[in-house]
């Protein structure tokens, strides 16, 4: 028996990625179909829609918005990008920059000759994050704003739920310190203030993190971290953005251990897509 003390707060979705198996792509399989199901099963059950409020931002290469638009409902959706056409479902007052800013950074961040592997595609995926985020803080006709919102999930759009979502947020009444769920970096549950930081990397640090961060011998995420060949894990996606949430606690004064949560198997790919 569930006992829940969020009937009155308010959530944020961000799907970002690629459309390939999300359910309102423009060419769908039993791939599509399923992950659908399980977001019937799993997230936007008639008790989830019945206890909060919610708002939901899409960035994405294309999909077929009429369809998006009737599942979710007009009023739950804040805004959508689609970065093939660049059409906005509405204007956006600030747009984020053209992704060209954020690839000519990373090029001339190192020198790549030295042996590191290099992770180009990780700039589209985080691209993509930060501009949904971005098309949320954005949002002056929504009744859910930064000011206000409790959690803002970040998800990719390639994935199946396997458990209730509301069975994850269990997970934050029982201990009040913790700030953000994560698995892997394919999906992550959080409070705004730690969100802010895991959607802006681009903005800020990412990219450019060498392990100079202080962290546990077993960090929260990544239990092998400190192990692992640098040459291979340095630039990879996963860890930059592990050693930026890393860095965010050692900023705030704050114990990785208590604010970090992962949760293995809430959600798995239908596809290996990494953006």
């Amino acid at each position: 028996m569930y006992i829940y003390i969020f009937s009155t707060m308010n959530i944020i979705f961000l799907f970002s990625g690629q459309s390939r198996t999300f359910p309102f792509s423009h060419k769908r399989n039993s791939n599509h179909i399923q992950i659908l199901e399980r977001y019937n099963k799993f997230i936007f059950t008639e008790k989830f829609k019945s206890m909060y409020k919610y708002k939901i931002y899409i960035t994405t290469d294309d999909i077929e918005l009429q369809d998006t638009i009737s599942y979710f409902g007009s009023n739950n959706i804040g805004n959508i990008h689609l970065l093939n056409t660049n059409y906005y479902k509405k204007n956006v007052n600030i747009q984020s920059k053209n992704i060209k800013t954020y690839l000519d950074k990373y090029n001339v961040n190192v020198d790549w000759s030295n042996g590191y592997a290099k992770y180009d595609n990780s700039i589209h995926q985080h691209y993509k994050i930060m501009d949904c985020y971005n098309l949320f803080i954005n949002d002056s006709d929504s009744d859910i704003n930064i000011t206000n919102c409790d959690f803002i999930i970040r998800l990719r759009l390639d994935l199946e739920f396997t458990t209730d979502i509301l069975d994850i947020l269990e997970h934050f009444k029982i201990n009040p310190k913790l700030e953000i769920i994560v698995d892997w970096d394919f999906l992550a549950i959080g409070k705004p203030k730690i969100m802010e930081c895991y959607c802006n990397g681009l903005n800020n640090n990412y990219g450019k993190y060498k392990y100079l961060t202080p962290v546990p011998d077993v960090p929260p995420i990544m239990g092998d971290y400190n192990i692992i060949d640098k040459y291979i894990w340095t630039y990879a996606p996963e860890r930059q953005l592990f050693e930026m949430l890393f860095e965010y606690c050692n900023k705030n004064n704050i114990d990785m251990n208590d604010v970090i949560k992962q949760v293995v198997g809430w959600c798995k790919h239908v596809c290996e897509a990494r953006t």
